[in-house]
């Protein structure tokens, strides 16, 4: 299987971490600074609080284009008391998750790590499923070899980064007559009208 990804342009890990996310590209930076502008409609010389000139998108923007162009999604903020493990164990809905982080006191990334079947992407352990992480300031992705191997990574970041934020994304159940769950992409087009 060939991964779909991303390198990074510009300040736009926002675009690149969705887009990598959903393994196609999906949203172009045009539609998330739309999207940020309908938060702010105020231009200054082109500030808003929601994007910086170089494209750097918040959780705000990220959050309200999965939610409103890929409705068979949800995102949910991960919350420190919460137990990472149970959230990849028994949620069957699991799809992957954006994480922000704090490279310096002042500079922010964006990052995903994704689920795949170990039908498709197999890993060491016969898990049910493997996780890749996809960073566009690195030259490809990484599989992780265990489940074990990725919490350890996640609870490391959010011990020791400048205030990670994370955010999983779950699909949500869907009726017989919605869009086919094998293929949650849908026309970018389509989804406007």
């Amino acid at each position: 299987m060939t991964l779909y990804f991303e390198r990074q342009s510009m300040r736009r890990c926002g675009l690149h971490a969705l887009n990598n996310l959903f393994q196609e590209s999906v949203f172009e930076y045009n539609d998330l600074r739309d999207i940020s502008y309908e938060i702010t409609p105020f231009k200054f010389f082109h500030f808003n609080p929601h994007h910086s000139f170089l494209g750097n998108f918040d959780v705000n923007v990220l959050t309200i284009a999965i939610e409103r162009y890929l409705k068979e999604f949800e995102v949910k903020w991960f919350l420190p008391e919460w137990n990472l493990e149970e959230i990849l164990n028994f949620n069957e809905n699991l799809y992957g998750f954006l994480i922000n982080i704090g490279l310096s006191s002042s500079k922010r990334h964006w990052i995903t790590a994704k689920l795949f079947k170990s039908d498709v992407i197999q890993n060491e352990n016969d898990e049910p499923y493997t996780i890749v992480q996809f960073d566009s300031l690195s030259n490809e992705p990484y599989i992780f070899p265990s489940l074990e191997r990725f919490l350890f990574h996640l609870e490391s970041l959010l011990k020791s980064r400048h205030h990670t934020q994370l955010l999983y994304i779950t699909k949500k159940q869907l009726s017989d007559s919605g869009p086919d769950q094998d293929d949650p992409v849908v026309d970018f087009e389509q989804r406007m009208e």
